[in-house]
């Protein structure tokens, strides 16, 4: 069975927009069966899996706001995400690419 790692939890305005809606939307479109996990940053066990590059993009895209800073353990959560040598690795590699492709010079 496929399983869909979705937050328990994010703020009003985000729902229906949080990545996991194009996995459940793809997998709808296949008609392949799925079933949920609900998962908060308390749920992290010391792991890491294709689920949290997933699910970090979203406290990612908050980053401008102060709602972070209101849930402390999402806030944990980003902040261990993003201190893995291989995020630092992919954002510099990307940041590179925009930069070489700049059409302002």
């Amino acid at each position: 069975m496929i399983r869909v790692s979705a937050f328990r939890w994010v703020p009003a305005f985000a729902r229906g927009l949080v990545r996991d809606l194009r996995v459940r939307w793809a997998l709808e479109e296949a008609g392949l069966p799925y079933e949920e996990r609900l998962i908060g940053p308390e749920d992290q066990e010391g792991g890491f899996s294709a689920a949290d590059l997933l699910m970090t993009t979203v406290p990612r895209i908050l980053r401008h706001t102060d709602l972070l800073q209101e849930q402390p353990a999402l806030l944990a959560y980003k902040e261990r995400c993003e201190a893995r040598p291989a995020f630092a690795r992919a954002l510099a590699g990307q940041m590179a690419a925009f930069a070489s492709s700049n059409p302002e010079g």
